[in-house]
C-alpha cells in the first residue's frame, strides 16, 4: 500500500488519558499536551475513564462525535490498543501523545517521545492509513492489535513487565525476561501461515508483527511493512535453559530471529496453537486459546509526521 496522506483541520479532539501508564508519566505528559494544545487553539475534551470498560464506552461515543476531529491517546501501547478497538476502520484519525514504556506505535510512525512535539504532529493534521493485526480465539471473540502479538516466553515475559516497576524504560522487559528465564520451558505448538503448516513441536516463543518493534524499539520483526497486507512471523525453536542464557545478548536486543534455530515467514493469516499459554499484543494480554492473527488493510488511521 502506498504512502499517502489525508488532511485534517484539527480545532476539537477528544484525549484519552490513563495515569497509571509509564508508572506515572502519563499525568505529566497529559498536563504537558492539554496546554500545548490550548496553546494552538485546540479545544480537548478529556476522555478518563476509571476502568477500561468504561474507557471503551467514552472512546465509542467520541468515535460518533461528529464536533470531534480526532482521538487522541496519551499513554503507553496498551492504551493505543483500547483505542483501536473502537476506532479502527473508522474515519477518525488517532494522535498519540507516548508516554508508556515501549511506545512501539510511536517508534513506528515517528511520532516523537516529547509531548509538546507530538501535540505538533497532531495539530498538522496529516493522517495517514495503515494495516492492523486482528487476533480471533477458538470462542470468536476479536481484538486488534497495532504492533506485535506474541506467544511463548515473549508473552510470558510481557506477563511479568506488566508486574514490576523497576527498571524503566525497555531494560524492563529484559528484567522480567531474566525472571521468566528460571521457570522457561518449551511449548509444544502447532504454526499455520495462509493454510499451510511451517512449525510442529517445542518452540521457545513465536511473534507476528504488522510492525517492527516491541518493548521499547526491539526489531524483532525488521522485515514488517504496516502498509503490505501481510504479518511478519518469527519462530524461535526449541532452546535450553543454557541455549537461552547463551544467547542472551541477541534476546535482549531484539535479534534472535537470526539464530540458526530461527526461521521466518510472511503471510496475511496467521495461526498458533498453543495451549496453556496466553496470546499478547501491544504488550497487553488477549487470548488464552489458540489463536488466529490477520493482516487487515486500511484499517489503520493515524495522525503522523509529514515528511
Amino acid at each position: 500500500m502506498e504512502k499517502t496522506f489525508d488532511r485534517h483541520e484539527i480545532r476539537h479532539i477528544a484525549l484519552l488519558v490513563n495515569p497509571a501508564a509509564g508508572k506515572g508519566k502519563s499525568s505529566a505528559a497529559a498536563k504537558l499536551a492539554h496546554s500545548a494544545f490550548a496553546e494552538a487553539g485546540v479545544k480537548v475534551t478529556v476522555l478518563a475513564g476509571a476502568s477500561p470498560q468504561e474507557s471503551d464506552e467514552l472512546i465509542r461515543r467520541s468515535i460518533d462525535d461528529r464536533s470531534l476531529d480526532a482521538l487522541v491517546v496519551c499513554g503507553g501501547d496498551g492504551l493505543v490498543s483500547l483505542a483501536l478497538q473502537a476506532q479502527a476502520k473508522t474515519t477518525v484519525p488517532l494522535g498519540i501523545i507516548p508516554a508508556g514504556t515501549g511506545n512501539d506505535h510511536a517508534r513506528e510512525y515517528r511520532i516523537p517521545l516529547d509531548p509538546r512535539h507530538a501535540v505538533k504532529v497532531i495539530t498538522s493534521g496529516y493522517a495517514t492509513r495503515t494495516d492492523l493485526g486482528l487476533m480471533r480465539d477458538e470462542e470468536g471473540r476479536e481484538k486488534y492489535f497495532g504492533t506485535i502479538a506474541c506467544m511463548g516466553f515473549d508473552s510470558l515475559s510481557s506477563a511479568r513487565a506488566n508486574t514490576i516497576s523497576f527498571p524503566r524504560g525497555a531494560t524492563r522487559y529484559v528484567v522480567a525476561a531474566l525472571i521468566e528465564w528460571v521457570r522457561f520451558r518449551p511449548h509444544n505448538t502447532r504454526i499455520y501461515v495462509d493454510g499451510q503448516e511451517v512449525c510442529s513441536g517445542p518452540i521457545t516463543t513465536c511473534v507476528m508483527g504488522n510492525t517492527k518493534s516491541y518493548g521499547g524499539g526491539l526489531k524483532v520483526c525488521p522485515h514488517a511493512n504496516p502498509r503490505d497486507g501481510l504479518l511478519e512471523l518469527s519462530i524461535l525453536g526449541d532452546l535450553t535453559k543454557l541455549g537461552m542464557l547463551r544467547h542472551a545478548g541477541v534476546y535482549s536486543n531484539g535479534t534472535w530471529w537470526r539464530l540458526p534455530q530461527a526461521q521466518t515467514a510472511r503471510g496475511k493469516v496467521i495461526r498458533i496453537e498453543m495451549p496453556a499459554v496466553t496470546a499478547y499484543a501491544d504488550g497487553d494480554a488477549y487470548f488464552d486459546s489458540a489463536i488466529e492473527c490477520t493482516a487487515v488493510p486500511h484499517a489503520g488511521y493515524y495522525l503522523v509526521p509529514r515528511s
